[in-house]
């Protein structure tokens, strides 16, 4: 295992459940320093009793620990899973709210760790010739779902980030390295507007992405079909992004019938008095539509849905927490729960902030014929338009992600 960086953590080992916690150096209780060996053990038993919870029995072995660079606080492990010396998949571990979790992770025989596949494609030539060069022990944060390897120039500063699509990087301001972190500035990625990130359904067909696995809310495919921004604005004279996609997963839901116009606007108008949407500035300033639009928050948005199911008799309806920059595997585990999911999140437009809340429907993991390479992509409503659309979350760069999730009963 490389040096890894050193963390004032004390950890707890525990019989039952996810076995392993961790705790931070604000505890003074706790307070202790952590061995490379404490930290390996603690990272490689949160591996095993996740990949053992996906495919029981199969006696994985966990090694190559990789540091990785990361925009969050909390400090994040890439671990290489091997079956009989066969490569196996990865899993990012991280460590958060006192828990040492799986992030992300796939288990496919015959894949390749995080670091080794990152590698290969530098030095395969994918990416720029980097022959003369080395490549750092760390690997890089670069989106909610996308890592890198950080190539080192020949006086050994940290140069370029290379992903593992084979695409490059450029780092700004990449001098502050210690031996507790290595700080890598670069800006998001600009959008010309806030539809720019997404496929149209139209133009999801064979000749272009070719799936190779999918998974679709099974309450969705009763509904396939959800009213545009002009049909609502048109029938309530208000629009909000994070109401409108709760209206979506009410009438999925089956707690209004969107076949009934009435009905609908009945329940866009509680869920805007429930979620505590409020007018936007700049709803105010432009009188030219006279259409009001709002804004509220996640919490707002989870709570308010709570309470409208319940008045509709799903009384023991659960929102479950607000999840930070969602792994496609928490995603894909919600989906296969028949879990209807809000994702907010905000990209930037004109180096500014654009928020937007969605619902997400399904997931795909599909080849883009065009470049050859694989992604992750997620089906999501979108409330401007009346079909979903497909979002390529293994590249969007997005400023911030949150999501939550719903349990209806």
């Amino acid at each position: 295992m490389k040096k890894i960086v050193s963390i004032l953590m004390a950890l707890v080992i525990c019989m039952n459940g996810v076995s392993v916690k961790a705790y931070s150096d604000t505890d003074e209780v706790l307070l202790s320093s952590l061995t490379e060996a404490d930290l390996e053990a603690c990272i490689t038993v949160t591996a095993l009793d996740w990949a053992d919870m996906m495919q029981p029995g199969m006696e994985f072995t966990v090694e190559d620990i990789t540091y990785i660079v990361s925009q969050s606080l909390a400090p994040e492990y890439a671990v290489s899973f091997f079956y009989h010396s066969i490569p196996y998949g990865y899993a990012v571990v991280t460590f958060q709210n006192g828990d040492a979790c799986v992030k992300e992770g796939q288990l496919v025989e015959g894949k390749e760790g995080l670091r080794t596949e990152i590698v290969n494609e530098i030095e395969g030539g994918n990416a720029r010739s980097v022959s003369d060069t080395e490549v750092s022990d760390a690997l890089v944060e670069i989106a909610p779902l996308q890592y890198g390897a950080v190539t080192k120039d020949e006086d050994g500063q940290l140069e370029t980030v290379h992903d593992n699509y084979g695409n490059e990087y450029d780092l700004e301001d990449v001098n502050a390295v210690s031996e507790d972190a290595e700080e890598l500035l670069y800006d998001s990625t600009k959008y010309d507007n806030t539809r720019s990130i997404y496929i149209e359904k139209v133009n999801w067909i064979p000749s272009k992405y070719q799936v190779k696995s999918e998974l679709t809310l099974q309450k969705y495919k009763e509904n396939s079909r959800m009213f545009s921004e002009k049909t609502i604005e048109n029938w309530v004279g208000k629009y909000a992004c994070a109401v409108q996609a709760l209206t979506q997963i009410a009438c999925m839901e089956k707690m209004c019938d969107r076949l009934e116009k009435e009905d609908t606007i009945n329940t866009y108008n509680k869920l805007w008095k429930y979620t505590k949407t409020q007018e936007t500035a700049d709803s105010k300033k432009d009188t030219t539509n006279n259409i009001i639009y709002g804004e509220t928050s996640l919490e707002n948005a989870a709570e308010g849905f709570v309470k409208f199911a319940q008045e509709k008799g799903y009384k023991n309806t659960e929102v479950k927490g607000i999840e930070t920059d969602p792994s496609v595997s928490w995603l894909k585990n919600k989906l296969e729960f028949n879990r209807p999911i809000l994702m907010s999140y905000g990209i930037n437009v004109d180096n500014k902030r654009a928020g937007h809340e969605i619902s997400i429907l399904g997931y795909r993991r599909a080849t883009k014929v065009s470049s050859g390479n694989t992604y992750d992509y997620l089906m999501v409503y979108n409330s401007w338009d009346v079909n979903p659309v497909y979002l390529n979350y293994s590249t969007v760069d997005m400023m911030d992600c949150r999501a939550t999730y719903f349990w209806v009963k």
